[in-house]
């Protein structure tokens, strides 16, 4: 090391020390995209689930507007799910 650096934080010298097992067996986070994609897709299966539910219950022609709702959050679940998709994969790039 150059006379002068000791001083500097990231130029003083660490002791050496053996990894800790925890270190190696420490599971990784999951990234943020592929979350955004499991919890899109779970969005998804709640209400289409739902749809399902009120299918059987006579539900589209006793609450259209129900149905109509349901059906949109189902559209909207879908898209992003793509977005999510597009994400991860961007996200697998760099």
């Amino acid at each position: 090391m150059p006379k002068g650096f000791e001083s500097y934080s990231g130029f003083e010298q660490q002791p050496e020390r053996e990894p800790e097992i925890s270190e190696f067996h420490e599971a990784p986070e999951p990234k943020e995209a592929q979350r955004e994609l499991f919890e899109a897709e779970e969005r998804l299966r709640d209400v289409l689930e739902q749809i399902s539910v009120l299918n059987e219950n006579g539900g589209v022609i006793r609450h259209p507007f129900r149905y109509f709702e349901l059906k949109q959050a189902a559209e909207i679940a879908m898209e992003e799910i793509k977005l999510a998709r597009l994400h991860a994969a961007n996200e697998t790039r760099h």
